[in-house]
């Protein structure tokens, strides 16, 4: 089992994050909503349409940097000499000539009427904030960064709402602007954490070699590839494809939705992702038994944030039925059935990563993405019910076999006894409610 210290840090993390992720995703979508209403379709949309393309050329140009932490962290913090090493030479070198071509083709593809130096510099500086979030997450600095990230939100929020509500000042070009003073923050005030921690490292080690170049870059190809396979059905690129076939005016209220319906998934996977990641990076070279343990008291918090909402909505199916369409509550059902099959192969992701089997897990993503194209091709025939199930099927399917190799080799598996008694109370409690909404005749 984990250490006492590291499972005290691992539940500290899950609160900060839990915290920060509500606060900050809740926020976000009343900050939308009103913006939504407050700017015009084509302004709202072209601003989506920008901000998305910045967000998708960061995950591309990122070559996996940040998600490379988690398994190399034990390395870079053996020493300075080995951390600057690492860094400099699979992290820096590597990125910079990806990160000004980025820069290029983005200022390229965003309307001239807004300023280069305003999109490249937002797009640089959010890669490296992406990084070093990553990196200060691993190292259990989880109330460090949420509080960081809260605060340049803030700064953010204030810069675009008090020149709206003094001047009427409100289009891309002031949210850009906003943006940009949000990134300075954060990438500053991370990037000086992240200086303190690197100042504590000792000046070199009994080993300052650095691990097989070979295998690094292996494992990050593959975690890069992981990685954009995930980035394939996100708002960041749909928004674009979107913009570029049916406008700016028609692109606002899909990019609206976007942030509005996966608001309770980003603070479930921000939550689980920053947390498992730290734990698992911690555990790197521990016992077999320990990373299991470690693995499920990760999927136990992850199932236990899942079990509410389809809990509840299963409860009061009936009573909903009788004011929303039976299909509409079946594809909410169906939603959240696939986001938390996608959320637990997530964590199947996180563990694959820390053993460096990122490219067993690859073969995983792709036998998925390879049949789901295929009911693509096939979906003409189909209902889009039909599709919809199928889709859930094959991620089912998939996950199921992911977690019979990981069972196979690492001796992993679920454990539902608290899951299942917590879903039990859980149960109970939702029907009491419904008995007492019944009997005051408010349902």
């Amino acid at each position: 089992m984990p250490n006492h210290e590291t499972t005290i840090f691992f539940k500290k993390a899950l609160k900060w994050n839990f915290i920060g992720s509500c606060l900050y995703e809740l926020i976000k979508v009343f900050h939308n909503f009103y913006l939504l209403g407050s700017m015009t379709s084509y302004a709202y949309g072209k601003t989506g349409f920008i901000l998305s393309s910045i967000y998708l050329a960061v995950r591309i140009v990122d070559l996996g940097n940040a998600y490379s932490t988690v398994p190399m962290l034990h390395d870079m913090q053996r020493s300075k000499a080995v951390c600057k090493g690492l860094v400099t030479k699979f992290f820096l070198i590597p990125q910079l000539p990806v990160l000004l071509l980025g820069a290029t083709l983005l200022i390229w593809q965003v309307s001239p009427e807004i300023s280069w130096v305003l999109v490249a510099s937002i797009f640089i500086l959010e890669t490296y904030r992406l990084f070093l979030r990553y990196l200060l997450h691993a190292q259990f600095k989880n109330a460090n960064v949420v509080i960081i990230e809260l605060c340049s939100f803030s700064l953010f929020l204030s810069c675009i709402w008090i020149p709206y509500l003094l001047w009427g000042i409100l289009s891309p070009s002031s949210i850009l602007l906003a943006h940009l003073a949000d990134s300075i923050v954060a990438t500053l005030f991370l990037g000086w954490l992240t200086a303190t921690q690197y100042k504590k490292l000792p000046a070199t080690s009994q080993d300052d070699a650095l691990p097989p170049a070979c295998g690094i870059i292996t494992s990050k190809i593959f975690i890069y590839l992981n990685r954009l396979s995930r980035e394939i059905t996100s708002s960041n690129v749909l928004t674009p494809l979107y913009a570029s076939l049916f406008g700016y005016e028609k692109v606002s209220i899909f990019y609206f939705l976007g942030i509005a319906t996966t608001a309770y998934q980003m603070i479930i996977k921000n939550t689980i992702t920053y947390s498992g990641n730290a734990l698992l990076a911690q555990l790197r070279h521990a016992p077999k038994q320990e990373k299991a343990v470690a693995f499920h008291l990760i999927t136990e918090k992850l199932l236990l944030m899942l079990a509410l909402p389809l809990i509840v909505i299963l409860m009061f199916y009936y009573d909903a039925a009788k004011i929303i369409d039976h299909s509409l509550l079946l594809l909410l059902i169906g939603f959240l059935v696939l986001m938390g099959i996608d959320l637990v192969m997530h964590v199947y992701e996180q563990y694959y990563l820390v053993q460096e089997a990122a490219p067993k897990f690859f073969i995983f993503k792709m036998s998925e993405s390879a049949a789901c194209i295929a009911v693509f091709y096939i979906g003409p025939t189909w209902s889009m019910t039909q599709a919809f199930a199928a889709f859930i099927v094959i991620k089912f399917f998939i996950t199921f076999c992911t977690a019979m190799h990981a069972y196979a080799t690492w001796g992993l598996f679920i454990v539902w006894r608290k899951v299942s008694t917590y879903v039990f109370i859980t149960a109970i409690v939702s029907f009491v409610i419904k008995l007492f909404l019944t009997n005051m005749a408010i349902l």
